[in-house]
Protein backbone atom coordinates (compact mmCIF):
# COMPACT_ATOMS: atom_id res chain seq x y z
CA UNK A 1 0.00 0.00 0.00
CA UNK A 2 1.56 3.24 -0.94
CA UNK A 3 1.28 6.31 1.16
CA UNK A 4 -1.70 7.90 -1.40
CA UNK A 5 -3.42 4.86 -0.60
CA UNK A 6 -4.74 4.54 3.20
CA UNK A 7 -7.84 2.86 2.79
CA UNK A 8 -7.62 -1.19 2.59
CA UNK A 9 -11.20 -1.26 0.53
CA UNK A 10 -10.06 -2.81 -3.12
CA UNK A 11 -13.49 -1.42 -4.72
CA UNK A 12 -17.15 -0.67 -4.60
CA UNK A 13 -19.39 -2.57 -6.88
CA UNK A 14 -23.09 -3.98 -7.87
CA UNK A 15 -26.18 -1.92 -7.77
CA UNK A 16 -29.16 -2.91 -6.09
CA UNK A 17 -33.00 -2.94 -6.57
CA UNK A 18 -35.22 -1.73 -3.35
CA UNK A 19 -38.57 -4.08 -2.50
CA UNK A 20 -41.04 -3.51 -0.62
CA UNK A 21 -39.21 -6.40 1.91
CA UNK A 22 -37.31 -3.79 3.57
CA UNK A 23 -34.01 -5.14 2.19
CA UNK A 24 -32.46 -5.33 -1.62
CA UNK A 25 -31.63 -7.68 -3.69
CA UNK A 26 -29.19 -7.46 -6.73
CA UNK A 27 -30.27 -7.44 -9.80
CA UNK A 28 -28.46 -10.18 -11.13
CA UNK A 29 -29.83 -12.66 -8.60
CA UNK A 30 -33.77 -11.13 -8.49
CA UNK A 31 -35.36 -10.60 -11.88
CA UNK A 32 -38.60 -8.53 -11.97
CA UNK A 33 -40.95 -11.48 -11.87
CA UNK A 34 -39.38 -12.94 -9.44
CA UNK A 35 -39.60 -9.78 -7.29
CA UNK A 36 -43.52 -9.87 -9.03
CA UNK A 37 -44.27 -13.26 -7.11
CA UNK A 38 -42.57 -12.13 -3.85
CA UNK A 39 -44.58 -9.36 -3.53
CA UNK A 40 -47.66 -11.47 -4.54
CA UNK A 41 -46.50 -13.96 -1.50
CA UNK A 42 -46.30 -10.64 0.42
CA UNK A 43 -49.70 -9.65 0.13
CA UNK A 44 -50.87 -13.37 1.28
CA UNK A 45 -49.53 -14.52 4.13
CA UNK A 46 -51.54 -11.84 6.06
CA UNK A 47 -54.58 -13.67 4.44
CA UNK A 48 -53.37 -17.12 5.59
CA UNK A 49 -52.07 -16.34 9.25
CA UNK A 50 -55.66 -15.64 9.54
CA UNK A 51 -56.62 -18.71 7.66
CA UNK A 52 -54.50 -20.64 9.87
CA UNK A 53 -55.70 -19.09 12.98
CA UNK A 54 -59.67 -19.93 12.14
CA UNK A 55 -58.58 -23.59 11.63
CA UNK A 56 -57.01 -23.63 14.80
CA UNK A 57 -60.14 -22.22 16.47
CA UNK A 58 -62.49 -24.46 14.64
CA UNK A 59 -59.74 -27.64 15.42
CA UNK A 60 -59.90 -26.27 19.17
CA UNK A 61 -64.01 -26.59 18.83
CA UNK A 62 -63.61 -29.78 17.66
CA UNK A 63 -61.65 -30.83 20.49
CA UNK A 64 -63.52 -29.96 22.85
CA UNK A 65 -67.00 -31.67 21.35
CA UNK A 66 -64.53 -35.04 21.33
CA UNK A 67 -63.96 -34.51 24.57
CA UNK A 68 -67.67 -34.28 26.19
CA UNK A 69 -68.14 -37.23 23.65
CA UNK A 70 -68.17 -40.86 26.01
CA UNK A 71 -65.96 -42.42 24.02
CA UNK A 72 -63.63 -44.20 26.17
CA UNK A 73 -63.50 -47.49 27.95
CA UNK A 74 -63.58 -46.49 31.97
CA UNK A 75 -61.21 -48.81 33.15
CA UNK A 76 -58.55 -50.81 32.30
CA UNK A 77 -60.77 -54.14 33.24
CA UNK A 78 -62.19 -56.15 30.28
CA UNK A 79 -64.47 -58.72 31.85
CA UNK A 80 -68.30 -57.97 30.78
CA UNK A 81 -70.29 -59.72 33.26
CA UNK A 82 -73.89 -58.41 32.49
CA UNK A 83 -74.80 -56.47 28.56
CA UNK A 84 -77.58 -54.32 28.05
CA UNK A 85 -81.22 -56.29 27.01
CA UNK A 86 -83.73 -58.10 29.19
CA UNK A 87 -81.86 -60.86 31.57
CA UNK A 88 -82.44 -62.05 35.14
CA UNK A 89 -81.55 -59.79 37.88
CA UNK A 90 -79.09 -61.29 39.78
CA UNK A 91 -81.15 -60.12 43.39
CA UNK A 92 -84.76 -60.34 42.65
CA UNK A 93 -84.55 -63.02 40.23
CA UNK A 94 -86.77 -61.29 37.91
CA UNK A 95 -86.22 -60.66 34.38
CA UNK A 96 -86.09 -57.28 33.48
CA UNK A 97 -84.70 -54.62 31.11
CA UNK A 98 -80.76 -54.24 32.11
CA UNK A 99 -79.89 -50.63 30.44
CA UNK A 100 -76.23 -50.83 31.31
CA UNK A 101 -73.11 -52.72 31.27
CA UNK A 102 -71.53 -54.71 34.03
CA UNK A 103 -67.74 -54.46 33.60
CA UNK A 104 -65.57 -56.82 36.60
CA UNK A 105 -62.51 -55.92 37.39
CA UNK A 106 -59.93 -56.36 40.11
CA UNK A 107 -60.71 -55.04 43.30
CA UNK A 108 -60.09 -51.56 43.36
CA UNK A 109 -59.47 -51.00 39.77
CA UNK A 110 -59.05 -47.61 38.98
CA UNK A 111 -62.39 -45.97 36.82
CA UNK A 112 -62.29 -43.02 34.76
CA UNK A 113 -64.45 -40.60 32.96
CA UNK A 114 -65.58 -41.70 29.30
CA UNK A 115 -65.76 -37.90 28.90
CA UNK A 116 -65.53 -34.16 30.31
CA UNK A 117 -68.38 -33.06 32.41
CA UNK A 118 -69.96 -32.48 35.93
CA UNK A 119 -70.72 -35.56 38.62
CA UNK A 120 -74.39 -35.09 39.77
CA UNK A 121 -74.91 -37.20 41.89
CA UNK A 122 -72.09 -39.12 43.91
CA UNK A 123 -73.55 -41.45 46.85
CA UNK A 124 -75.16 -44.64 47.90
CA UNK A 125 -77.75 -45.23 45.51
CA UNK A 126 -79.69 -48.86 45.90
CA UNK A 127 -78.44 -51.61 44.44
CA UNK A 128 -75.76 -49.81 42.60
CA UNK A 129 -74.00 -48.88 45.72
CA UNK A 130 -71.50 -46.12 45.33
CA UNK A 131 -72.38 -44.66 42.62
CA UNK A 132 -71.35 -41.53 40.57
CA UNK A 133 -73.89 -39.50 37.63
CA UNK A 134 -72.11 -37.27 35.39
CA UNK A 135 -73.90 -35.25 33.00
CA UNK A 136 -71.89 -34.21 29.66
CA UNK A 137 -72.58 -30.68 28.22
CA UNK A 138 -73.70 -32.33 24.84
CA UNK A 139 -76.81 -33.68 27.10
CA UNK A 140 -75.39 -37.03 27.40
CA UNK A 141 -74.72 -38.95 30.81
CA UNK A 142 -72.74 -41.58 32.34
CA UNK A 143 -73.26 -43.70 35.45
CA UNK A 144 -70.80 -45.79 37.19
CA UNK A 145 -71.39 -48.13 40.13
CA UNK A 146 -70.96 -50.60 42.64
CA UNK A 147 -67.61 -49.20 43.45
CA UNK A 148 -65.31 -49.38 46.26
CA UNK A 149 -64.81 -46.13 46.83
CA UNK A 150 -65.82 -42.64 45.60
CA UNK A 151 -63.10 -40.35 44.97
CA UNK A 152 -65.60 -37.25 43.05
CA UNK A 153 -67.89 -35.50 44.80
CA UNK A 154 -70.97 -33.61 43.46
CA UNK A 155 -71.11 -30.42 41.22
CA UNK A 156 -67.07 -31.80 40.74
CA UNK A 157 -66.09 -30.98 37.10
CA UNK A 158 -64.23 -34.37 35.59
CA UNK A 159 -61.80 -35.04 32.36
CA UNK A 160 -61.91 -37.45 30.01
CA UNK A 161 -58.62 -40.00 30.55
Amino acid sequence: MNEEQSDPTLAIGGSKVETEFGNSLPEDIASNEEIAELKTIQRTIPELVQQYEKTIEELEGVQEELASLPSIWPTEARRITSGFGNRTHPVTKETSLHAGLDIAGPYRSEIYATADGRVTFAGNHGTYGNFIRINHPNEYQSQYGHMTELLDDYGQEVKKR
